[in-house]
């Protein structure tokens, strides 16, 4: 839940992406966004982070800080951080993301990570920076996947194309040495 400062709740989100063990109803990937001061937050929750198909509809939306509260632990720590960063560039909006058992980190809509602390070896601590809020939605937030794709594609036609006109070069003789 999202809640105001006068201790109204002004939203509620439901996380989507649920790992093997929670026992939850898992959501519907439904964007939830407010305005505090100006600036238009979104809120996905731990697991959430780890996919593309939410950070792409917030940043379809304009999202300029997404707010992830998420529970860690040793083994994914680390690698579940880099996709809190990821995300952040993917969608061109600020990362703050409140770790339990984990690393709690301020990221910039460009990747940078302003701040940080890793719990599990610094204990419980209070992160504070200036960070630009985001900077738009980008390509990857309108298109998805299918540019690279798209690309691929590309290069795999330009590769057997080359290697057709090999063929028929050594076929027909005039290969060049």
């Amino acid at each position: 839940m999202i809640v105001s400062d006068r201790g109204e709740i002004v939203g509620h989100y439901v996380k989507t992406h649920l790992t093997p063990f929670e026992p939850f109803v898992r959501g519907r990937g439904e964007p939830l966004q407010v305005v505090v001061d100006g600036v238009r937050v979104g809120v996905m929750i731990c697991n959430d982070d780890n996919f593309t198909d939410i950070s792409r509809r917030y940043g379809r939306r304009g999202v300029q800080v997404m707010a992830v509260p998420t529970l860690d632990w040793a083994s994914v720590s680390k690698a579940h951080f880099q996709n809190s960063i990821h995300r952040a560039i993917e969608s061109h909006y600020a990362v703050v993301r409140a770790a339990r058992n984990g690393i709690s980190a301020i990221v910039s809509p460009r990747g940078r990570v302003l701040a940080r602390s890793d719990h599990l070896d610094q204990g419980i601590g209070l992160l504070v920076a200036d960070v630009p809020v985001g900077l738009g939605p980008t390509l990857f937030s309108r298109a998805g996947h299918w540019p690279v794709a798209a690309c691929a594609a590309f290069l795999a036609a330009m590769a057997a194309s080359a290697l057709l006109r090999r063929r028929l070069a050594v076929e027909s003789g005039h290969e060049a040495d």
